[in-house]
């Protein structure tokens, strides 16, 4: 509270109440009881209320009190005090004045008072109340009383919203209940073509209610799936719900109402650096959990973004999920810059450069971001594996008893002595304008056999770019040979591709290269 008695003709009253908070004014006369003072209040005030404003900050501009912030609502924590400006009108001289606070059950919570002169009979006063962290909200009033009598009131409300209690304080599982939550959730996959006989294995997990996520690469070229659950059941299943071939992953529409499925990371709440857990799988009794770190980031145009880690394990590992400290989902094992390479008999033979991305089968793979994979449901229209191998979106299986031991890739070849062709400019990356694309094959046949031979040229998604005419092949067992043949590459556009070699209708042979301008 404060006073300005040299003012000719504006006092003020100030009182601060550090134990009350809240704030809301509305321009209406008191509407609780008055409290009697003495018996003056039964006259007539000779003291008339003109105005009053209510806000949270005033000034003082030419001898009068001014509200910068005119408002009758205020709202804790944000507003900190409220400010009533009165302008009234009674007999000059000596006065006492007092502010009341109610609150709104109406009780007296706080009290002002101050003596002022005034020398005109107009003249300004006011009273302001200090809101704490905590106060009730509602309709509250300062009632002004001048030398005993009634002088008029302010209403004003106040909103308090309670202080929000603190995050609860999450701990994160042990390794030991991440480990069991993605057990539970994980299975293996066994790739079968249409002999029932094993074409490759590996593993997948569940993002959702009967949706199994797995790597495109381990469903690539199956004529049917089989799902070996953890209780050691087993399902046969041919329906995809969604699929990226570049991206490596599919989505699997599998009945198990009772897996409870793992949760996904938040986009972007991993970061280089981050350490997490890897579900391996030595053999396909048992699963292992690993801490591997997010070594870094390997992207391209035609595949999008892949996470590295420091993981090396085992190939029937892939299709896994890639695990933040909480159990959820960062991304899928997998992730092959180049669709397909896994389905190369041979490995660690071609050393791809892709504008600076390590060898694709070097040895450890990438991880697809989960971010990438888009949520589905069981309402989306499954496909079967026959209609994907129809569509052209299938590769299929190197044969299992190729008669080839070797192809080489080169610029051009010498034919030695009508029996034997050795390669020249041997290579994986090729000119369009100056090169043309030749392939040296060694065959070393365990059997007799009479077909056709013939080159195929596939783009990253599967389509036939390209190919030789047929060719008529006879083999003898035991007995080493060779073929060439020579692709011109002018008609390609620049990128990577993918070359098989089929004896009959069975890819015995396949290599990837890459055309430059």
């Amino acid at each position: 509270m404060g006073t300005q008695p040299a003012s000719p003709a504006i006092g003020f009253v100030k009182y601060l109440l550090p134990a009350f908070l809240l704030s809301i004014a509305i321009f209406a006369p008191c509407a609780w009881p008055q409290q009697d003072t003495n018996t003056s209040q039964t006259q007539a005030s000779p003291f008339r209320l003109i105005n009053s404003v209510s806000g949270s900050k005033e000034v003082t501009k030419n001898a009068q009190e001014t509200i910068v912030d005119p408002r009758t609502v205020f709202h804790v924590p944000e507003d900190n005090q409220i400010v009533v400006v009165f302008q009234l009108e009674g007999p000059t001289g000596a006065h006492h004045l007092e502010g009341r606070w109610r609150n709104p059950e109406g009780k007296i919570v706080s009290v002002g008072d101050v003596d002022m002169q005034t020398y005109t009979p107009k003249f300004f006063c006011y009273f302001s109340l200090s809101l704490p962290d905590s106060v009730t909200s509602g309709l509250w009033a300062v009632e002004l009383q001048i030398d005993g009598y009634p002088s008029g009131a302010h209403t004003f409300q106040i909103i308090s919203a309670p202080k929000p209690a603190p995050p609860p304080t999450v701990t994160p599982p042990t390794a030991a209940d991440v480990y069991q939550q993605a057990v539970a959730a994980s299975v293996f996959i066994d790739n079968q073509d249409s002999n029932g006989e094993l074409v490759r294995q590996g593993s997948g997990f569940f993002i959702g209610k009967n949706l199994l996520l797995t790597a495109f690469q381990i469903i690539d070229g199956a004529n049917s799936l089989q799902i070996g659950f953890p209780d050691g059941t087993h399902a046969t299943v041919n329906q995809v719900l969604a699929w990226n071939r570049r991206q490596d992953w599919a989505i699997l529409k599998v009945d198990a109402p009772k897996v409870q499925p793992l949760e996904r990371a938040k986009a972007g709440s991993w970061k280089v650096g981050d350490v997490c857990y890897l579900l391996g799988a030595p053999n396909e009794s048992s699963r292992t959990i690993q801490n591997v770190g997010i070594t870094g980031i390997q992207e391209t145009a035609d595949t999008g973004e892949r996470l590295s880690t420091s993981w090396t394990g085992e190939p029937l590992a892939i299709g896994s999920p890639l695990l933040d400290d909480y159990g959820r989902v960062v991304g899928v094992l997998g992730g092959n810059l180049l669709p397909g390479v896994e389905s190369l008999r041979r490995s660690g033979v071609t050393e791809f450069i892709l504008a600076g991305v390590a060898p694709e089968n070097s040895g450890t793979p990438l991880v697809v971001p989960i971010s990438a994979i888009p949520e589905q449901s069981n309402s989306s229209q499954p496909v079967t594996l026959s209609a994907l191998a129809a569509q052209g979106l299938f590769i299929k299986p190197l044969s299992r008893d190729s008669q080839v031991m070797s192809g080489v890739l080169c610029r051009n070849y010498q034919e030695l002595g009508h029996v034997a062709y050795s390669p020249v400019g041997q290579t994986f990356q090729f000119s369009r304008a100056n090169d043309s694309l030749a392939v040296v094959i060694t065959w070393t046949p365990d059997r007799k056999t009479k077909a056709t031979m013939q080159f195929q040229v596939y783009d990253l998604d599967n389509h036939p770019v390209g190919e030789t005419r047929l060719e008529k092949i006879s083999l003898e067992p035991r007995v080493t040979a060779s073929s060439a043949v020579k692709i011109a590459l002018s008609s390609l556009r620049p990128g990577m591709y993918r070359i098989d070699l089929l004896l009959g209708d069975a890819p015995q042979w396949r290599e990837f290269f890459r055309v430059n301008e």
